[in-house]
């Protein structure tokens, strides 16, 4: 998966259909679908990330394809900066 240099924070959908644009126009295009497109960028942003997915998390993933495709975007950006900037230690 192919993520613009700045991929975040953002601070108004505005600001992030500008990033994301280019990946929303490229679903609607899609053959398969907008979702379909959708669920690829989000399950892709696991698998990088070494995240293992169960049927559950496929069945999440799908639901957060219905949204727009740059808000999936979004969702996909708040991950890799998550792993970015490490994990935090839980005790």
């Amino acid at each position: 998966m192919i993520m613009p240099p700045d991929f975040g924070p953002f601070r108004t959908r505005e600001q992030a259909e500008a990033v994301f644009g280019s990946f929303r126009d490229a679903a609607h295009r899609a053959p398969e679908g907008v979702r379909f497109y959708s669920d690829c960028a989000l399950t892709d942003t696991c698998h990088v990330l070494g995240g293992e997915l169960g049927g559950y998390d496929r069945q999440v993933l799908a639901q957060l394809a219905e949204l727009d495709p740059a808000a999936v975007m979004v969702v996909c950006s708040l991950l890799l900066r998550a792993a970015k900037n490490g994990l935090p230690r839980w005790s």
